[in-house]
């Protein structure tokens, strides 16, 4: 085995880069550097459940997330179900989450599907300003 002598900390970084790139493969995310989302989500015919879960990371205090479907509110505080794939094929899923903190602030929402053809978890990352900050997620299940 030959061994490299590489500057302190070159390893670590090209590691990190590497599982990044293999976890976003593996797990089916997609990484958006904005606070608004326009995206699919593939059903199948089956009339297996489709979940919601979404999370806020960082020092922010996040308001009760609105999700609508097709237009009409829903709640899932008591079950994360979204319905089945039968019934969500051809809807559209709106989420919006409010998001207040210091200026300048970063944070990361996340958006995960889960019970469809394949799961997906969608990150979207900004900065809040200094009226806060809208995260608005549109996804179409097709």
């Amino acid at each position: 085995m030959k061994k490299l002598n590489l500057q302190p900390g070159f390893m670590d970084v090209s590691s990190k880069i590497s599982s990044k790139k293999f976890l976003q493969e593996r797990i089916n995310t997609i990484d958006v550097d904005s606070s608004i989302l326009d995206a699919h989500y593939i059903c199948d015919d089956s009339e297996k459940n489709v979940t919601l879960t979404t999370t806020l990371t960082g020092l922010v205090i996040g308001s009760d997330v609105a999700v609508y479907l097709d237009g009409n509110p829903i709640d899932l505080s008591d079950s994360k179900i979204l319905g089945t794939n039968k019934d969500l094929n051809n809807k559209k899923i709106k989420i919006i989450q409010n998001v207040t903190a210091e200026k300048d602030t970063s944070c990361v929402f996340s958006v995960i599907l889960k019970g469809g053809y394949k799961d997906m978890v969608f990150h979207l990352s900004s900065k809040v300003g200094e009226n806060g900050l809208f995260f608005i997620v549109y996804i179409e299940c097709i």
